[in-house]
């Protein structure tokens, strides 16, 4: 099998608002992306495996029927220790790449948003109503598994959380 490594964090095209890393920060995203790719390569394909091998025969032997709809597939590869593997690998890695966006972007919030309140202090951009809310579907999950999600201020201005997503597309 041929594999192929993602570029290093170091190559990848940033913007005026881009966060500044440091050796150790982007050591980590290298290391994530790495993980993430071999995840994705290695073992997310055994999860195909372990459905067409052991999965749907298994399913159909028991129901007589294969499977309805995707909430008995989903039902049935949640049992699954292929797919448990793979889940929970996925899941880490990304509250791993959560934790190194987030310190990286928290530390320098105010300057972030400084660079764009210069870039954009004379836009005719989306200007949002004040007394808009955000609604419940989107409030109350943390996309992404990002605290406070895409739409969170933690002060006036701030762009943390939208410069936490962009830095780290992994």
């Amino acid at each position: 099998m041929s594999y192929q490594l993602p570029p290093v964090y170091t190559k990848i095209t940033k913007h005026e608002v881009f966060p500044d890393f440091d050796h150790d920060e982007r050591a980590r995203y290298n290391y994530l992306a790495n993980l993430n790719r071999y995840i994705s390569t290695a073992i997310a394909p055994g999860n195909k495996t372990a459905f067409d091998n052991r999965i749907a025969p298994d399913f159909e032997k028991e129901a007589g029927r294969p499977f309805k709809d995707r909430h008995e597939v989903k039902d049935a590869m949640s049992k699954d220790p292929v797919y448990q593997m793979w889940a929970a690998l996925r899941r880490s890695t990304m509250e791993m790449r959560q934790q190194n966006g987030r310190a990286v972007v928290l530390r320098q919030a105010k300057e972030l948003a400084q660079k764009t309140h210069l870039i954009n202090r004379n836009a005719q951009n989306l200007h949002l109503k004040d007394n808009f809310k955000v609604p419940a579907y989107l409030k109350h999950v943390d996309n992404h598994l990002m605290p406070g999600s895409y739409h969170t201020e933690y002060f006036p201005g701030d762009v943390a959380n939208a410069a936490n997503y962009d830095s780290g597309i992994l």
